[in-house]
């Protein structure tokens, strides 16, 4: 209706009454269906949602003030008389002094004979209280020893200091306060409980150990609730988790090139491996995890891999939480590129000839045109695609991260929209890393210091059937586009990788403002076509938004994501491996095409 057309009819007193009340009831009743599924899904990814939190924060503080606060306030004012009465004991630290003067007196009376002033004898004995109770606190086992001597020893001095009957009450009110500065010094430190559960040699299902006067634990596969609902739970949740990752190790693909590695814990979810001159560092939940990671490195990505294990792999305790407790990372990248002879000569080979090709060009003019160049043939991803589906419970297995020397043209995303768009940060970096390297009178010192100076770059690396992919991390960004516009062929850097989840949960996945307007549903379908297909083997359980996959192997961790990420990420991949996914051009143009393909019959 027009706006000229409405304006009539409200001049003409039309009546719209019966039509905006059924409106307005189906939209609030469609606002509270919203609501409920919020509140319902305690297992999503943003639960609590925030009004749910505002609500209960707002009963909390209606409770407070309605009914502790008068409880809390009648209370005080009953107790009142009790309270002046008892005043009397915080007259002149009373409570004290029936402890500390008869000491004092014990000491004066008794430290004739002594080269020290009975001055300095008492706060001696004061002083060593105090250490004494501060060291037990911090759970010293001598301390508490001294601790049971020392209050043995003042309340004797206060039986024996104090005149008259009033002795013995004087002793009580002594070991009273003995006990109680005992409370926090005997406390016991308990620390988080740990399942130590073995890593099985490759290919054998091990049954986790069962805790002593336990009940048997609960299975927990795909479709049980995520380890949140039952907490305390401790050994039903780990024995899942045990069980959910030997069924990912007995799908592994054989192995082209067998690999024993043999793996060392620094800490308690970090762990060091080497397999001949290859290092590799991770944090990680479990030795399981550990080994699922380190498939990633084996040919294909994902194939079976051998790990010996010199100590006791890493075990996450039941706060479920990997710690980088021992974890330092990777060995000096400079020790690893001087290492390196061979890709060295290649680049200072590459870099040779890139020079005779630059000679006389315009440095700015050059790098705007291969900048250009490359936004056309090779424009990066954006930045806000996951490559990787976040787990739906939240429970990451962990990461590796290892030097490693990468093909320039594997790097799809950059941390900026096109290459060497900057903007105002630091463009001019770009220009002072290439002339520097077109420059240098020993290409390779100036290529190692490009690559350390200032740190190193860090690559994230996802697996697929021809070969890895790899975006910018943290750092390396200005030194990693100077390189790919440059034209030279490798680099080296961190690599970090990471496990696929373990259980994937379609709405958070495929959700509002993933790749399109609204939740379309076909997740679990297009799970079931990617099977059927062979790019995916797994279990999937539930429909639509409730779909949830528990994946064991992905021919590419990106095609269990939304189909935006699925054909953009793969669309790249065709580019740098053409007909390594198989899968036709015109699927992996867009979503909807896409989708098409894959649910095509």
């Amino acid at each position: 209706m027009s706006h000229d057309t409405a304006a009539k009819d409200r001049e003409d007193g039309s009546e719209t009454t019966g039509e905006s009340v059924p409106g307005a009831r189906d939209v609030l009743l469609a606002i509270g269906r919203h609501l409920w599924e919020q509140a319902r899904d305690t297992h999503g990814r943003n639960w609590p949602p925030l009004w749910l939190v505002l609500a209960v924060a707002a009963a909390g503080v209606g409770v407070v003030l309605m009914l502790i606060v008068p409880v809390v306030r009648g209370l005080l004012f009953a107790a009142g008389d009790s309270i002046a009465a008892l005043g009397g004991w915080a007259h002149e630290q009373a409570y004290a002094q029936i402890v500390l003067a008869p000491v004092r007196r014990y000491l004066d009376a008794h430290a004739e004979g002594l080269p020290i002033p009975t001055a300095t004898l008492w706060w001696t004995w004061c002083i060593t209280g105090m250490v004494l109770l501060a060291m037990c606190l911090l759970h010293v086992i001598a301390a508490r020893i001294g601790w049971v001597l020392y209050g043995a020893a003042t309340t004797a001095m206060v039986a024996a200091a104090t005149p008259g009957s009033g002795r013995w009450i004087a002793a009580a009110v002594s070991g009273v306060w003995w006990v109680l500065l005992s409370i926090p010094a005997f406390g016991r430190h308990r620390a988080a409980p740990v399942l130590v559960l073995p890593a099985p040699p490759t290919g054998a299902v091990v049954l986790p150990p069962e805790p002593a006067n336990a009940p048997a634990p609960a299975r927990v596969d795909a479709a049980s609730p995520p380890p949140e609902s039952a907490p305390n739970d401790f050994a039903a949740w780990a024995a899942g988790l045990y069980e959910r990752q030997v069924r990912r190790a007995d799908h592994a693909p054989p192995a082209d090139v067998a690999m024993s590695w043999t793996a060392v814990t620094t800490g308690p979810t970090s762990f060091t491996a080497h397999e001949g001159d290859r290092h590799v560092t991770g944090m990680v939940i479990n030795g399981l995890a550990a080994e699922d990671l380190l498939r990633q490195l084996s040919t294909p990505a994902g194939a079976r891999a051998a790990v010996r294990w010199t100590t006791n792999p890493p075990q996450t305790s039941r706060r479920r939480r990997i710690s980088d407790e021992g974890y330092d990372g990777p060995p000096p990248l400079a020790d690893f590129v001087r290492d390196s002879p061979t890709s060295l000569s290649a680049v200072t080979a590459a870099l040779a000839e890139i020079r005779s090709r630059w000679s006389g060009l315009s440095l700015d003019e050059q790098i705007t045109a291969r900048a250009d160049l490359l936004n056309r043939t090779a424009p990066l991803t954006p930045d806000d695609i996951d490559l990787i589906p976040d787990s739906d419970d939240d429970l990451s297995l962990g990461s590796i991260a290892f030097n490693d020397w990468i093909d320039l043209d594997t790097v799809i995303g950059g941390n900026v929209s096109s290459w060497n768009d900057f903007a105002s940060h630091r463009p001019e970096v770009v220009g002072l890393i290439i002339e520097k390297l077109l420059a240098a009178d020993d290409p390779d010192v100036a290529f190692t210091e490009i690559l350390t100076d200032l740190g190193h770059a860090c690559m994230l690396r996802y697996n697929g059937p021809a070969g890895p992919m790899h975006r910018i991390g943290r750092n390396g960004t200005h030194r990693t586009h100077a390189l790919r516009i440059l034209g030279l062929p490798i680099m080296a850097a961190e690599v970090e990788i990471e496990a696929l989840p373990l259980r994937v949960d379609a709405l958070s996945t495929w959700g509002e403002g993933n790749w399109g307007d609204s939740y379309d549903g076909p997740a679990d379908r297009m799970w079931h076509a990617l099977r059927d297909r062979g790019l995916l083997e797994g279990t999937i359980s539930g429909s639509g938004p409730r779909a949830k996959l528990e994946p064991y192997r992905a021919a590419a961790p990106w095609l269990l994501g939304n189909p935006r990420t699925a054909a953009a990420v793969s669309a790249a991949y065709e580019r740098i491996y053409p007909g390594g996914l198989g899968i036709p051009a015109d699927a992996m143009s867009g979503p909807q095409q896409w989708i098409r393909w894959l649910l095509a019959t």
